[in-house]
């Protein structure tokens, strides 16, 4: 492969480093989201099967700009920005990736309603607070 003048941001590249992230992530048993899985499967539900391309070809032709025109108009760039660095709608995706994660993992007391401040909340700070008002809690 040879780098691009942005750097190595091809999507075949960052699928070979999804791989490689994922298989320590297994082999560790760390809790991982797939989001670059979760954008290509989102382009690949439209795309692939209607252009009778493999994953990796897809993503060759993404790279390339051979693919210019998709009929549900998705392409990488309407999650990234530079094709690395994720924009409004590729972190609207990993809210909704985190939040699925959390469900599904059952970790509910990561959810906002059932988390409590290790800090004091900003309206709660008296005008001229003794130093004591400021001890907080050691993380767990």
């Amino acid at each position: 492969m040879q780098p691009s003048d942005k750097g190595d941001r091809r999507p075949l590249r960052t699928l070979t480093y999804r791989r490689a992230v994922l298989s320590v992530a297994k082999e560790l048993n760390v809790p991982t989201i797939d989001l670059w899985g979760e954008i290509v499967s989102r382009l690949a539900e439209s795309e692939v099967n209607k252009t009778g391309l493999s994953l990796s070809e897809f993503l060759s032709e993404e790279a390339a700009g051979g693919i210019k025109k998709k009929p549900d108009g998705k392409k990488l760039s309407d999650y990234l920005l530079d094709g690395l660095h994720l924009n409004r709608m590729g972190n609207l995706l990993l809210y909704d990736c985190i939040i699925s994660k959390i469900a599904a993992e059952k970790w509910t007391h990561l959810l906002a309603p059932e988390m409590k401040p290790d800090v004091p909340l900003w309206d709660t700070v008296p005008r001229n607070p003794p130093p004591s008002f400021f001890t907080f809690h050691k993380l767990k």
